[in-house]
């Protein structure tokens, strides 16, 4: 974020008095997954990412209680997010929405 190494020897305290006002980790990184599921919504369907975030293992007893979408599902309350990410024009208007709901 701050392009700073460990050789600068630059102490923690004076990193973040610079970092006040700045978004936090949890908001960059929600905001990159948002960006993500767009674009791999927006993929044609032999695309191996696209095969991997729509996989469905089924309902065996060892699957995982939540996958990666699920919480992108939640936020917009529809299940078919996807279709909501081809709208160019309405997932980014959604997206700091969805970087600022921590409550998720």
């Amino acid at each position: 974020m701050m392009n700073i190494k460990l050789m600068d020897k630059i102490k923690i305290k004076d990193i973040r008095n610079k970092l006040k006002g700045t978004r936090s980790f949890i908001h960059e990184f929600r905001r990159l997954k948002w960006n993500w599921a767009g674009h791999v919504s927006r993929m044609q369907d032999n695309r191996w990412a696209y095969r991997i975030t729509n996989w469905y293992i089924g309902d065996k007893r060892w699957r995982q209680k939540r996958k990666w979408a699920d919480e992108i599902a939640e936020f917009i309350s529809n299940k078919n997010w996807g279709s909501v990410a081809r709208d160019r024009h309405e997932w980014p208007r959604l997206s700091e929405a969805y970087a600022q709901n921590l409550a998720l």
